[in-house]
């Protein structure tokens, strides 16, 4: 996503400058105009070196474990589960920090996927009339809006494969599959049964939704 943004600043950026410098927009610009322009490019520079940064990190991270059938990477989190060495590698997000640890397999406690959905809400009442009446709509409209926006980070925060391990400081980790729902739930059913033909040794230790 980022990556992207980052992309269509530099287009954008580029485009409306070589329009303007070539002559074949004709427009009345001034030195304010050209900063405003310059930084719109360099922020689309910026963002797609940090998207490519952040991609090289999570890749070296994944290239430490090249024989490891299993792997999941969606930056900046991923697991990777290594049957003959017995090992699950972890990296996720904690208070806005990148975490990278290595588990054996007697260190895995649990596992379980969730995905919660819904909750939205909507007001949908037409009160009054004239400027009051429009107030109190676009007002409404404006905390539903929040109130969404909320609901659906706690349902993305809610969302994903969990997995519990022993250490104290990191005791559980949430790795987040993206997509629809449908994609979602194939994607975690299928890292619940690598875990248990794996980890557990066809033994199952937890149940899904």
């Amino acid at each position: 996503m980022l990556k992207s943004i980052g992309t269509w600043l530099v287009i954008v950026g580029a485009t409306l400058f070589a329009l303007v410098h070539f002559g074949f927009v004709r427009m009345d610009i001034g030195f304010d105009d050209i900063i405003f322009l310059v930084i719109v490019g360099g922020l689309g520079v910026g963002a797609v070196l940090f998207a490519g940064y952040r991609k090289t990190a999570i890749d070296a991270w994944a290239a430490s474990w090249p024989t490891a059938p299993y792997k999941h990477l969606c930056d900046p989190q991923g697991i990777i589960v290594d049957p003959v060495k017995e090992m699950v590698h972890l990296r996720s997000v904690f208070f806005k920090k990148v975490i990278e640890r290595s588990y054996p397999f007697a260190d895995i406690r649990g596992w379980r996927y969730n995905l919660q959905k819904g909750g939205h809400v909507s007001s949908g009442s037409v009160i009054g009339g004239g400027i009051t009446g429009a107030s109190h709509n676009i007002g409404s409209a404006i905390g539903d809006l929040i109130n969404n926006a909320q609901i659906e980070n706690r349902n993305i925060q809610n969302t994903g494969f969990f997995i519990e391990v022993r250490d104290i400081e990191f005791p559980e980790w949430r790795i987040w599959f993206p997509g629809r729902e449908k994609r979602q739930k194939y994607e975690m059913k299928k890292w619940m049964e690598i875990f248990n033909q794996h980890v557990n040794g066809e033994k199952p230790l937890s149940k899904s939704n």
